[in-house]
């Protein structure tokens, strides 16, 4: 779903990347970065949910990177990278439903 939120990756290797979620799911995230991550390695991730749900920490598997561009004047290439959730807690889990729902709820209406 077409959830946005902020979101800290920080991947095995270099600094930690601060981003906009593309997409957010119980499963995972999609976001879209300057430079691509290594594909199957794990990071540790924390998205910013919206007040009064408490931020999630959790650890991430990228399982898919597609280059992109936004759109035509884009000169730089970016990446649309998909982040699974790996070991989610079940309050996590229970924060990203209540999320997911409410934004869902909020679509239907409006």
């Amino acid at each position: 779903m077409s959830v946005r939120c902020e979101i800290v990756v920080h991947p095995e290797r270099g600094n930690p990347i601060s981003a906009v979620t593309e997409n957010l799911g119980t499963g995972g995230v999609c976001i879209l970065l300057p430079k691509p991550l290594e594909r199957f390695s794990t990071c540790r991730l924390r998205l910013q949910l919206n007040d009064p749900l408490p931020p999630i920490d959790c650890t991430g598997k990228v399982v898919w990177i597609i280059p992109t561009k936004k759109d035509a004047k884009e000169t730089k290439p970016s990446y649309d990278i998909g982040i699974e959730f790996v070991n989610l807690s079940e309050e996590a889990d229970g924060a990203l439903r209540r999320l997911i729902q409410e934004h869902a709820d909020l679509k239907a209406q409006g």
